[in-house]
C-alpha cells in the first residue's frame, strides 16, 4: 500500500496539469521498499534454517522461488508488450528491444530499470535467492555474509566500479543481510525483548523517516531512519507479542496474501489510468481527492482480481508441482515459504 500511494503522487505530479506538485507522499513508499527487503531475508533464512548444507534442498529452494516470483511477473510483463510497441509516450527505448525484454524476464540486472518499472526490487530479490544458494553449499555461509556486509560498507564510503559492482554492493543488500540477522537471532529476540516496545519503536522510527523526508532534510537520514523502523517492526514480529492482534485481521491477511499482485499491477494501471482522466480533467476539471480515489480503488481491486483469478490458481500448481519429489529428485518435507 506504501508503494501504491509513492506512485500514484508520482501520476498526479505528472498527468494533471501542474495542479499537484508537491512530493509529500511518496516518502512513503520508500518506508515499503525498506520493510520489504528486510522481511524477505528474514523469511528465507526462517524458512531454510534446518537445511544448512544439505546440498539435496537446493534445486527445490531454487525451483520454488522461481514459481513463486517469474510467472505473474512474466504474465503482467508480457501483457504489456503491445502496448511498449504501439503507443511511443508508453514506455522508454529500451521497452523496444527484444534483448532487454529478456533480460528483464529472467531478472538478469541492467544499467537501467526492468521492463516493468516496479520489478528492480525483484531484480535484487533474485540476486539474494541466488546468494542464499550458499547457504546449502557451504559452511562459511555466515563468513561470506559478513564479507559482503563489509564490502558493502566500503563500497558505500569509496564508490566506483561502473553500474554492475553498485548493483552486487548496493546498500539495499543489507537489508536482506538484516532480515537474515534477525532470524538468525529470532529466540533470542523473543526470550529478551518485547515485541509491543519493539513495534512503537519502529513506529517511531518511521514517523522520524517520514519528518525527515518532508522538510527535505539530508538525502541519507529518510533512508536510515526508514531502514531502522522495517528492522525494528520484523524484529517485533520476531518477538512473537504482536502477532495475535494481526492475526485476527482478516482484510490485513487477505491484502497481504495480494500484495504481489497488487505490487505487479498497479503503476503500469495507475499511469494509463492517469492518462485518460488527464484527458477528462481538460474538460471537467476533476477534483484531486476523487482523482486519488480512483487511481487508488482501480489499482486495488485490479491487484486483487489478479491475485484471486489468475495467481491463486498459478500458486496451487507449483504446489502440486513440488509435491511429487521425483520431479527435482529430492526427498524430505516440503517447507512452505
Amino acid at each position: 500500500m506504501l508503494v501504491v500511494v509513492q506512485h500514484l503522487n508520482i501520476a498526479l505530479i505528472n498527468y494533471f496539469n501542474g495542479r499537484v506538485t508537491n512530493e509529500t507522499l511518496m516518502p512513503l513508499g520508500y518506508a515499503g521498499v525498506q520493510f520489504f527487503f528486510v522481511l524477505s531475508g528474514f523469511i528465507i533464512y526462517h524458512a531454510h534454517r534446518g537445511e544448512i548444507l544439505d546440498r539435496s534442498r537446493l534445486p527445490r529452494y531454487l525451483g520454488k522461488r522461481a514459481c513463486r516470483v517469474l510467472p505473474l511477473y512474466w504474465l503482467v510483463t508480457l501483457a504489456l508488450v503491445p502496448a511498449w510497441f504501439l503507443v511511443p509516450s508508453f514506455g522508454e527505448e529500451y521497452h523496444r528491444s527484444f534483448p532487454a525484454l529478456v533480460s528483464s524476464l529472467l531478472l538478469i540486472p541492467q544499467p537501467h530499470d526492468p521492463h516493468l518499472t516496479v520489478g528492480w526490487t525483484l531484480i535484487h530479490e533474485g540476486f539474494f535467492y541466488v546468494f542464499f544458494s550458499l547457504f546449502f553449499l557451504t559452511r562459511y555461509f555466515s563468513l561470506i555474509t559478513s564479507a559482503w556486509a563489509a564490502a558493502i560498507f566500503v563500497h558505500y564510503l569509496l564508490p566506483g566500479g561502473g553500474w554492475l559492482l553498485d548493483f552486487i554492493l548496493s546498500p539495499h543488500n543489507l537489508l536482506f543481510i538484516a532480515g537474515i540477522v534477525i532470524a538468525a537471532g529470532r529466540e533470542w529476540i523473543a526470550a529478551h525483548l518485547r515485541g509491543g516496545v519493539l513495534f512503537a519503536l519502529g513506529i517511531i522510527f518511521a514517523g522520524f523517516g517520514l519528518g525527515t523526508a518532508l522538510f527535505q532534510l539530508y538525502e541519507i537520514y529518510p533512508t536510515l531512519l526508514f531502514g531502522t523502523a522495517a528492522l525494528l517492526l520484523v524484529m517485533a514480529s520476531a518477538a512473537g507479542d504482536i502477532e495475535p492482534i494481526f492475526a485476527k485481521q482478516r482484510l490485513l491477511i487477505f491484502l497481504g496474501a495480494a500484495s504481489y499482485a497488487i505490487y505487479l499491477i498497479h503503476f503500469p494501471l495507475v499511469i494509463a489510468f492517469s492518462k485518460v482522466l488527464a484527458v477528462v480533467d481538460r474538460s471537467i476539471n476533476l477534483p484531486i481527492p476523487l482523482v486519488i480515489i480512483l487511481l487508488f480503488g482501480s489499482a486495488l481491486g485490479a491487484g486483487v482480481m489478479l491475485h484471486l483469478f489468475v495467481e491463486k490458481p498459478l500458486l496451487a500448481a507449483s504446489a502440486r508441482l513440488f509435491r511429487r519429489p521425483s520431479i527435482l529428485e529430492v526427498t524430505g518435507t516440503v517447507t512452505n515459504a
